[in-house]
């Protein structure tokens, strides 16, 4: 009867509710590539040092001088900046170091920045990944 109970509920789901059964791989449309796929930032000839590497997902955003910040977020987070992205250039300061504490209590170890966010381009908030080693 159990079966026949989770049987009932998914194809009900899949017949006649498939906008919300599906909508995580099913999108309108077909992405459109505009232009020609380029990099705007090339590790080997553009980072100031190996902890320059993105370990981690990059994500944009203006700041309150119109400016594209684009933090690379590794152990050592550092950002790029640019009015546009063909002409980011590498912030060669860190943004947020790792504290490497080995007291796991403290959760402040290792410190990767996530996803920022601003309102205002003045105040970012961000989530920290932490590691303890």
């Amino acid at each position: 009867m159990k079966n026949l109970f989770k049987n009932f509920i998914f194809l009900t789901t899949v017949f006649f509710l498939p906008e919300i059964s599906f909508s995580q791989i099913m999108y309108p449309g077909t992405p459109e590539l505009v232009g020609s796929e380029e990099d705007f930032w090339v590790w080997a000839t553009d980072s100031c040092k190996y902890t320059m590497t993105p370990d981690g997902p990059v994500r944009a955003f203006r700041d309150n001088d119109n400016k594209i910040i684009v933090p690379l977020p590794h152990y050592d987070n550092y950002r790029l900046t640019g009015t546009s992205f063909d002409n980011l250039t590498s912030n060669c300061s860190v943004v947020l170091s790792s504290n490497w504490n080995t007291d796991p209590s403290k959760h402040d170890s290792q410190h990767w920045l996530g996803v920022g966010y601003t309102e205002d381009g003045i105040n970012v908030h961000a989530l920290v990944h932490n590691e303890n080693w």
